[in-house]
Protein backbone atom coordinates (compact mmCIF):
# COMPACT_ATOMS: atom_id res chain seq x y z
CA UNK A 1 0.00 0.00 0.00
CA UNK A 2 1.09 3.75 -0.90
CA UNK A 3 -0.39 6.60 -0.24
CA UNK A 4 -0.46 10.13 -1.05
CA UNK A 5 -0.45 11.79 2.12
CA UNK A 6 -0.80 15.50 1.45
CA UNK A 7 -3.96 14.31 -0.12
CA UNK A 8 -5.19 11.96 1.97
CA UNK A 9 -8.59 12.53 4.07
CA UNK A 10 -9.15 10.88 7.09
CA UNK A 11 -11.93 8.03 7.62
CA UNK A 12 -14.98 8.28 10.42
CA UNK A 13 -17.15 10.19 11.99
CA UNK A 14 -14.41 11.86 14.95
CA UNK A 15 -14.35 15.59 14.38
CA UNK A 16 -10.80 16.35 14.15
CA UNK A 17 -10.12 20.58 15.25
CA UNK A 18 -8.63 22.62 12.13
CA UNK A 19 -5.44 23.47 13.98
CA UNK A 20 -4.92 19.65 13.91
CA UNK A 21 -5.13 19.32 10.63
CA UNK A 22 -3.08 22.23 9.98
CA UNK A 23 -0.41 20.40 11.91
CA UNK A 24 -1.17 16.64 10.83
CA UNK A 25 0.23 18.13 6.74
CA UNK A 26 2.77 20.16 8.35
CA UNK A 27 3.87 16.67 9.97
CA UNK A 28 4.52 14.86 7.03
CA UNK A 29 6.03 17.80 5.19
CA UNK A 30 8.53 18.00 7.63
CA UNK A 31 8.56 14.37 7.77
CA UNK A 32 9.72 14.57 3.93
CA UNK A 33 11.96 17.01 4.15
CA UNK A 34 13.85 15.99 6.30
CA UNK A 35 14.50 12.61 5.33
CA UNK A 36 13.22 11.02 8.11
CA UNK A 37 10.97 8.82 5.84
CA UNK A 38 13.58 7.29 3.70
CA UNK A 39 14.96 6.22 6.98
CA UNK A 40 12.46 4.74 8.70
CA UNK A 41 10.89 0.88 7.68
CA UNK A 42 8.28 -0.71 9.98
CA UNK A 43 7.70 -1.45 13.85
CA UNK A 44 10.63 -4.44 13.86
CA UNK A 45 9.76 -5.15 17.75
CA UNK A 46 7.03 -4.60 20.76
CA UNK A 47 8.73 -4.15 24.02
CA UNK A 48 7.08 -4.99 27.52
CA UNK A 49 8.36 -4.29 31.14
CA UNK A 50 6.55 -7.06 33.73
CA UNK A 51 7.13 -7.26 37.44
CA UNK A 52 9.69 -9.08 39.30
CA UNK A 53 9.15 -12.94 39.09
CA UNK A 54 6.14 -12.14 36.42
CA UNK A 55 8.35 -12.99 33.19
CA UNK A 56 7.53 -16.47 33.10
CA UNK A 57 4.15 -16.84 33.72
CA UNK A 58 3.73 -13.98 31.45
CA UNK A 59 5.41 -15.85 28.39
CA UNK A 60 3.43 -18.54 29.38
CA UNK A 61 0.18 -16.54 28.30
CA UNK A 62 1.36 -15.27 25.28
CA UNK A 63 2.07 -19.06 24.56
CA UNK A 64 -1.42 -20.00 25.25
CA UNK A 65 -2.94 -16.13 23.16
CA UNK A 66 -0.12 -15.93 20.76
CA UNK A 67 1.83 -17.38 18.00
CA UNK A 68 4.96 -16.16 20.46
CA UNK A 69 7.57 -18.64 21.20
CA UNK A 70 10.88 -17.72 23.86
CA UNK A 71 14.04 -17.72 21.49
CA UNK A 72 16.59 -16.49 23.94
CA UNK A 73 17.29 -14.60 26.98
CA UNK A 74 20.41 -11.93 28.46
CA UNK A 75 20.43 -10.53 31.49
CA UNK A 76 22.23 -6.81 32.14
CA UNK A 77 23.26 -5.09 35.67
CA UNK A 78 19.26 -4.63 36.11
CA UNK A 79 16.97 -7.02 33.71
CA UNK A 80 16.46 -9.76 32.72
CA UNK A 81 15.49 -9.71 28.86
CA UNK A 82 13.85 -12.28 27.00
CA UNK A 83 13.57 -12.59 23.19
CA UNK A 84 10.44 -13.92 21.43
CA UNK A 85 9.86 -14.49 17.94
CA UNK A 86 6.75 -15.86 15.39
CA UNK A 87 7.21 -15.48 11.80
CA UNK A 88 10.61 -13.65 11.01
CA UNK A 89 7.59 -10.84 9.04
CA UNK A 90 6.11 -10.14 12.10
CA UNK A 91 7.69 -8.15 14.51
CA UNK A 92 9.65 -9.52 18.01
CA UNK A 93 8.68 -9.47 20.95
CA UNK A 94 10.84 -8.41 24.31
CA UNK A 95 10.15 -8.72 27.61
CA UNK A 96 12.00 -6.92 30.58
CA UNK A 97 11.76 -8.20 33.77
CA UNK A 98 13.51 -6.17 36.56
CA UNK A 99 16.01 -8.41 38.83
CA UNK A 100 15.21 -6.17 42.20
CA UNK A 101 11.52 -5.59 43.52
CA UNK A 102 12.83 -2.63 44.57
CA UNK A 103 14.17 -1.47 41.19
CA UNK A 104 12.89 1.96 40.17
CA UNK A 105 12.90 4.31 37.40
CA UNK A 106 10.95 6.49 35.27
CA UNK A 107 8.33 3.88 33.80
CA UNK A 108 7.66 2.74 38.18
CA UNK A 109 7.19 6.41 39.28
CA UNK A 110 4.38 7.25 36.52
CA UNK A 111 2.77 3.26 37.48
CA UNK A 112 2.70 4.82 41.09
CA UNK A 113 0.47 7.94 40.18
CA UNK A 114 -2.32 5.69 39.51
CA UNK A 115 -4.31 3.59 41.72
CA UNK A 116 -4.72 0.39 39.95
CA UNK A 117 -1.06 0.13 38.27
CA UNK A 118 0.56 0.81 41.57
CA UNK A 119 -0.32 -2.73 42.36
CA UNK A 120 2.41 -3.45 40.13
CA UNK A 121 4.89 -0.75 39.49
CA UNK A 122 7.21 -1.89 36.95
CA UNK A 123 4.58 -3.44 35.03
CA UNK A 124 3.78 -1.36 31.93
CA UNK A 125 3.75 -1.46 28.03
CA UNK A 126 6.67 0.65 27.05
CA UNK A 127 6.56 0.97 23.18
CA UNK A 128 7.41 0.06 20.08
CA UNK A 129 10.65 -0.23 18.34
CA UNK A 130 11.62 0.89 14.62
CA UNK A 131 13.70 -0.58 11.97
CA UNK A 132 16.07 2.51 10.29
CA UNK A 133 18.35 2.24 7.74
CA UNK A 134 20.40 4.84 9.71
CA UNK A 135 20.63 4.86 13.55
CA UNK A 136 22.64 7.84 13.65
CA UNK A 137 20.84 10.05 11.14
CA UNK A 138 17.54 8.69 12.00
CA UNK A 139 18.08 10.14 15.51
CA UNK A 140 20.03 13.32 14.52
CA UNK A 141 16.67 13.78 12.40
CA UNK A 142 14.72 13.70 15.60
CA UNK A 143 16.08 15.30 17.95
CA UNK A 144 16.49 18.88 15.82
CA UNK A 145 12.43 18.40 15.86
CA UNK A 146 12.93 18.54 19.62
CA UNK A 147 12.60 14.90 20.35
CA UNK A 148 14.60 13.78 23.69
CA UNK A 149 16.58 10.54 23.43
CA UNK A 150 17.89 8.80 26.87
CA UNK A 151 21.78 9.26 27.86
CA UNK A 152 23.51 6.78 29.40
CA UNK A 153 24.14 8.40 32.70
CA UNK A 154 20.03 9.47 32.44
CA UNK A 155 18.18 5.70 32.71
CA UNK A 156 18.37 3.23 34.99
CA UNK A 157 18.07 0.24 32.80
CA UNK A 158 20.87 -0.06 30.48
CA UNK A 159 18.39 -1.55 27.72
CA UNK A 160 17.25 1.87 26.92
CA UNK A 161 20.55 3.37 26.26
CA UNK A 162 22.46 0.51 24.70
CA UNK A 163 24.81 2.17 21.70
CA UNK A 164 22.70 0.11 18.90
CA UNK A 165 19.06 0.94 20.10
CA UNK A 166 18.11 5.13 20.54
CA UNK A 167 14.49 5.15 22.66
CA UNK A 168 13.01 8.50 23.80
CA UNK A 169 12.22 9.79 26.89
CA UNK A 170 8.58 8.49 28.49
CA UNK A 171 5.53 10.54 26.35
CA UNK A 172 4.57 13.13 28.85
CA UNK A 173 0.73 12.06 27.56
CA UNK A 174 0.97 8.56 26.98
CA UNK A 175 3.88 7.14 28.64
CA UNK A 176 5.00 5.27 25.88
CA UNK A 177 8.32 5.37 24.33
CA UNK A 178 9.55 5.06 21.09
CA UNK A 179 12.82 2.98 20.02
CA UNK A 180 15.11 3.11 16.96
CA UNK A 181 17.64 -0.19 15.90
CA UNK A 182 18.95 -0.53 12.56
CA UNK A 183 17.22 -2.64 9.90
CA UNK A 184 19.17 -6.05 10.41
CA UNK A 185 20.17 -5.79 14.26
CA UNK A 186 18.77 -8.64 15.46
CA UNK A 187 21.88 -10.36 15.37
CA UNK A 188 21.46 -10.57 19.17
CA UNK A 189 24.99 -11.20 19.92
CA UNK A 190 25.98 -8.22 18.26
CA UNK A 191 23.20 -6.48 20.17
CA UNK A 192 25.30 -6.41 23.25
CA UNK A 193 22.21 -5.83 25.59
CA UNK A 194 23.37 -8.68 27.95
CA UNK A 195 24.89 -11.67 28.91
CA UNK A 196 23.55 -14.66 27.45
CA UNK A 197 21.46 -16.64 30.44
CA UNK A 198 20.33 -20.14 30.12
CA UNK A 199 16.34 -21.23 31.35
CA UNK A 200 16.20 -23.34 34.52
CA UNK A 201 14.74 -26.67 34.17
CA UNK A 202 11.44 -25.20 35.68
CA UNK A 203 11.28 -22.67 33.60
CA UNK A 204 11.40 -24.33 30.30
CA UNK A 205 9.03 -26.86 31.30
CA UNK A 206 6.95 -24.41 32.15
CA UNK A 207 7.13 -23.12 28.58
CA UNK A 208 6.84 -26.40 26.92
CA UNK A 209 3.77 -27.13 29.03
CA UNK A 210 2.40 -23.89 28.04
CA UNK A 211 3.15 -24.87 24.28
CA UNK A 212 1.94 -28.66 24.87
CA UNK A 213 -1.50 -26.68 25.86
CA UNK A 214 -1.66 -24.25 22.86
CA UNK A 215 -1.50 -27.81 21.13
CA UNK A 216 -3.84 -29.17 22.18
CA UNK A 217 -6.22 -26.67 21.74
CA UNK A 218 -5.49 -26.33 18.40
CA UNK A 219 -4.88 -22.51 19.03
CA UNK A 220 -1.21 -21.44 17.83
CA UNK A 221 -2.64 -22.32 13.87
CA UNK A 222 -5.56 -20.35 14.07
CA UNK A 223 -3.27 -17.08 15.43
CA UNK A 224 -1.38 -14.22 13.04
CA UNK A 225 0.77 -11.52 14.31
CA UNK A 226 0.19 -8.27 16.12
CA UNK A 227 -1.82 -6.04 13.99
CA UNK A 228 -2.22 -3.35 16.11
CA UNK A 229 -1.29 -1.92 19.49
CA UNK A 230 -3.53 0.76 21.47
CA UNK A 231 -2.44 3.19 23.91
CA UNK A 232 -5.32 5.09 26.24
CA UNK A 233 -5.08 8.65 26.53
CA UNK A 234 -7.39 11.58 27.89
CA UNK A 235 -9.90 13.15 25.56
CA UNK A 236 -8.50 16.38 25.22
CA UNK A 237 -5.32 14.96 24.94
CA UNK A 238 -6.12 12.80 21.68
CA UNK A 239 -4.77 15.30 18.81
CA UNK A 240 -2.03 15.86 20.69
CA UNK A 241 -1.03 11.87 21.07
CA UNK A 242 -1.31 11.61 17.27
CA UNK A 243 0.89 14.42 16.44
CA UNK A 244 3.45 13.24 18.70
CA UNK A 245 3.21 9.63 17.38
CA UNK A 246 2.99 11.13 13.48
CA UNK A 247 6.17 12.85 14.51
CA UNK A 248 8.64 10.53 15.26
CA UNK A 249 7.21 7.53 13.05
CA UNK A 250 6.52 7.03 9.42
CA UNK A 251 2.73 6.67 10.30
CA UNK A 252 -0.22 8.28 8.88
CA UNK A 253 -3.31 9.06 10.46
CA UNK A 254 -5.68 6.90 8.87
CA UNK A 255 -8.78 8.50 10.56
CA UNK A 256 -11.14 7.87 14.08
CA UNK A 257 -14.89 7.00 14.64
CA UNK A 258 -16.56 7.44 18.18
CA UNK A 259 -17.88 5.10 20.59
CA UNK A 260 -21.02 5.75 21.83
CA UNK A 261 -21.50 3.23 24.42
CA UNK A 262 -17.69 3.48 25.91
CA UNK A 263 -17.73 7.48 25.93
CA UNK A 264 -14.69 6.93 23.96
CA UNK A 265 -13.44 7.41 20.50
CA UNK A 266 -10.55 5.15 18.35
CA UNK A 267 -7.78 6.67 16.99
CA UNK A 268 -6.02 4.61 14.31
CA UNK A 269 -2.53 5.63 12.28
CA UNK A 270 -1.21 3.30 10.37
CA UNK A 271 2.06 2.60 8.06
CA UNK A 272 1.36 3.57 4.19
CA UNK A 273 4.23 1.74 2.92
CA UNK A 274 2.89 -2.21 3.92
CA UNK A 275 0.55 -4.53 2.70
CA UNK A 276 0.23 -6.49 5.71
CA UNK A 277 -1.08 -4.81 9.09
CA UNK A 278 1.06 -7.19 10.45
CA UNK A 279 4.46 -7.14 8.65
CA UNK A 280 7.13 -5.03 9.41
CA UNK A 281 8.62 -5.29 6.39
CA UNK A 282 8.19 -2.41 3.94
CA UNK A 283 6.54 -3.42 0.55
Amino acid sequence: MSLELMNYQPVGDKKNSDLFNEYRIKVYERRKSSGLEDLLQGVCALVVQVETGDAISYLQELYIMTPYRFREAYQNDTHRIFMLESRPEFPRYVILEPLNSDFRDDLTRLNMLYPLSRKKPNARYVGEIFATADLSETRKVLESHNIRFHYPHETENGFFSNEHFSFTFPSSITGNRVGYMPSSAFDLEALEIGRRLQLTDAEAAALQQADGKSGRMMIRGLLYGVDHMATRVLSGEREDAILEFLTMSNYYFWGAYNIADQNSSTNVTRNPNVSDDKSWLMS
